[in-house]
């Protein structure tokens, strides 16, 4: 399980498949893919904490978690007003 943000403004985004509507998933290799586009989040109405972790769920609520990560993420306290995302080609994801 994953502890997200709660209130706020906040939301999951959605990015969609390779070839969707933006922002969408861009095919890097046979077995990698990042984000083709800008993946902004809502601007917070107020505190979300600190964001220590990413992850890719399958749904815009509940779902399930398919990747997870918390090795590649800088600590992050989130506040009103400030910009939550991740630039085009920023988010990366890999199969090994």
């Amino acid at each position: 399980t994953i502890t997200e943000p709660s209130g706020n403004g906040y939301a999951r985004t959605v990015v969609n498949a390779n070839g969707g509507a933006s922002p969408a998933w861009a095919v890097a290799s046979a077995r990698a893919l990042s984000n083709g586009a800008a993946v902004t989040f809502p601007t917070p109405t107020g505190s979300w904490g600190t964001v220590v972790a990413t992850a890719i769920c399958s749904a815009s609520s509940a779902g399930d978690m398919l990747f997870y990560d918390n090795t590649n993420v800088v600590d992050q306290a989130v506040s009103t007003d400030d910009t939550v995302q991740f630039a085009t080609g920023d988010f990366d994801v890999s199969l090994n």
